[in-house]
């Protein structure tokens, strides 16, 4: 009993041993280089092999895929890395990951803890403590992390040793497709279970050095270790964002692949390693060939997802949308339609009408004296569903139509060049907001009566159905003539020094980007109404 409480305290131990060196070597590598490996992976993806080479180097750096999948989902979210581009990454991430195999393959099992492993830890405890400069405290981390994995794969080994004189594995060598695939389930269990690759690689690795797993069954494990470390990812994206959880998914779909190949071609991989081991008369050790067998089958799994790759982006990116990409998609406008010029105007009158509807609450929200929090999320909706429409004129135009229905949609084009313009300026005022705390009263009091009539106009463009063309003409000459006075008022106190010439040149900026957005947002409007034959010429030629 004592014996068998020993070898299993010591796997146990040898294992949180490994993953504390693990996860200190990581922590201190991030630290000592994270904005550098930021900067890399930042500007490393211009092309494919480039987000390839990116993704391996700095997963083989600081041995952690899950450090440089979180800072790819970042630069997604941040619009500094396409989709596509950070796909490439996870997968240089995945051959990346292939490292940790070859350090505990050629290093691990060769170092002798007490010669090499304890001083490293206690040369890296001292570095850690005392040391106040980060470069140091790093650097002793990694020694720290490194002495602590050596001394963990030693443990294990000694463990697995001792096992097999206490318990009978013989059962466990077949390596019949079922056995094969029974450890395929296992390793990736494990992997699940350990939310760790490199600690089921370094278990596996251990017990075929040992004699205690065959080759083939420990190959059969490594493949379900390559398939059990996408569990931690999708678990983390449940809730989260649309991109994060379409390169969660893009990771699961590589590793499966990669596995299914490695798994149907695992014998002639074997084979092959085997050959190249003896053609160059290179004793290899079992360990070392499963670390070669896990970086090859992750490579041939790269070289299969070259031509799957886009149809597997395209299929994300409808599969897992954002709230704003579902509301930026158009609801009545679609190839179907185009090709019937009189559906595709009645269509295009509806999508437009609720463009009209979004580009208004957009505008309310500038109105407020704090801009609403939805403000960017609304102008990329906004400006998703114009370019839409865009593109649905650009398909309309290519297909014969009469002279009315081609009138109709470049009067939507024009609908479409104002709504942008409105956008534009909605853009600029987020970057000049205004505070009327530090104005003059009267002045304040002006600039809130202009932002009511604003108001007024935006309700106006979401009621489209009840909107009076001449109504809209009265109301916009009551903003010019407000307008006209907060800016008398403004030069006024100017005048009377009352307010700084910062504050003065800001708020002018200010005032006169809303005129520019109204007048525009005005100007859609009654183009509106002008294609529903609800607003004469007159309107649209009028002074505004």
């Amino acid at each position: 009993m004592s014996d068998t409480w020993t070898l299993f305290s010591s796997l146990v131990g040898g294992i949180g041993l490994f993953l504390l060196g693990m996860g200190l070597m990581t922590d201190s590598l991030k630290l000592a280089g994270g904005f550098a490996l930021k900067q890399v992976l930042a500007r490393g993806t211009r092309s494919r092999i480039l987000a390839l080479l990116s993704g391996f180097s700095i997963t083989a750096l600081v041995q952690s895929s899950t450090a440089v999948t979180v800072m790819a989902i970042g630069f997604v979210n941040a619009g500094l890395m396409q989709l596509s581009r950070s796909i490439w990454v996870l997968y240089g991430s995945n051959v990346g990951t292939t490292m940790t195999a070859w350090i505990v393959a050629l290093i691990g099992f060769k170092i002798k803890v007490d010669v090499v492993a304890l001083p490293a830890i206690g040369l890296g405890v001292l570095f850690y403590t005392f040391s106040k400069n980060i470069r140091f405290k790093s650097l002793g981390g990694v020694f720290t992390g490194l002495g602590l994995l050596f001394f963990g794969l030693q443990l294990m080994q000694q463990s697995f040793s001792g096992v097999e004189q206490l318990v009978d594995f013989s059962w466990i060598h077949s390596a019949s497709l079922l056995n094969l695939a029974l450890m395929v389930i296992v390793g990736a269990l494990f992997t699940a279970v350990m939310q760790s690759s490199s600690a089921s690689l370094a278990v596996v690795l251990t017990a075929v050095s040992t004699g205690m797993l065959t080759i083939e069954v420990g190959a059969a494990a490594v493949i379900g270790a390559n398939i059990g470390t996408t569990v931690t990812a999708l678990l983390a994206v449940l809730k989260a964002s649309a991109n994060a959880r379409r390169l969660a998914f893009a990771h699961l779909f590589f590793n499966i692949v990669a596995a299914l190949i490695a798994f149907v071609l695992m014998g002639a991989m074997l084979s092959l390693i085997g050959w190249l081991g003896n053609s160059q008369g290179i004793e290899q050790a079992p360990a070392v060939t499963l670390a070669m067998f896990h970086t090859i089958f992750n490579v041939v799994g790269v070289l299969a997802m070259v031509p799957l790759t886009d149809g597997m982006t395209r299929y994300l990116k409808g599969l897992f949308q954002s709230q704003e990409e579902q509301l930026s998609r158009p609801r009545f406008l679609d190839k179907v339609t185009a090709e019937s010029p009189d559906n595709a105007v009645k269509a295009l009158s509806l999508e437009q009408q609720r463009l009209m509807r979004k580009l208004g609450e957009l505008l309310q929200d500038t109105t407020k004296a704090m801009p609403g929090e939805r403000t960017p999320e609304s102008r990329f909706v906004v400006s998703k569903l114009i370019s839409a429409i865009n593109d649905f004129i650009a398909d309309c135009s290519r297909r014969e139509m009469t002279t009315g229905i081609a009138e109709t949609m470049q009067h939507s084009l024009r609908v479409n060049s104002r709504s942008v313009a409105v956008v534009e300026c909605l853009r600029e005022l987020h970057k000049e907001e205004l505070s009327i705390s530090g104005l003059p009263d009267q002045v304040a009091t002006a600039v809130i009566k202009l932002r009511d009539m604003i108001n007024k106009v935006a309700q106006h463009g979401c009621k489209l159905e009840e909107l009076d063309a001449k109504e809209l003409i009265e109301l916009l000459h009551e903003f010019e003539k407000q307008y006209n006075h907060t800016q008398f008022l403004l030069g006024l106190s100017a005048q009377e020094r009352s307010i700084e010439m910062r504050k003065m040149e800001r708020t002018t900026l200010h005032l006169s980007l809303l005129r520019r957005a109204t007048r525009q947002y005005t100007k859609a409007l009654l183009s509106m109404l002008h294609l529903e034959g609800r607003a004469e010429g007159q309107y649209l030629s009028t002074s505004i």
